[in-house]
């Protein structure tokens, strides 16, 4: 427990490993659980929430997965997906 005088938490963010690519999914399903009460999302046949796209993350280079530790313990995860550049300029 924190107590006053100690506040900080210590909080990470590591780039997940392919091999890591499991415990993204699995967070993932807990994130489109509760996403669900504001938007529909997809269950698969097998009852899980479908995000199709998950294992382009660890394959294109404009899409970065990340895990969240806090305090030395897993805590959340990340999705980066490189926006294209509205203003017409080609990427650099």
């Amino acid at each position: 427990m924190k107590t006053a005088a100690n506040t900080s938490t210590h909080v990470e963010l590591v780039s997940a490993a392919r091999d890591q690519e499991a415990i993204v999914a699995n967070l993932l399903q807990l994130y489109a659980h509760d996403f669900s009460e504001f938007h529909w999302v997809d269950l698969a046949g097998d009852g899980r929430f479908v995000y199709a796209e998950l294992p382009l993350y660890w394959s294109e280079p404009d899409r970065h997965p990340f895990l969240i530790n806090v305090e030395g313990k897993l805590a959340g995860f990340v999705l980066v997906k490189r926006a294209s550049d509205l203003s017409g300029n080609k990427k650099v």
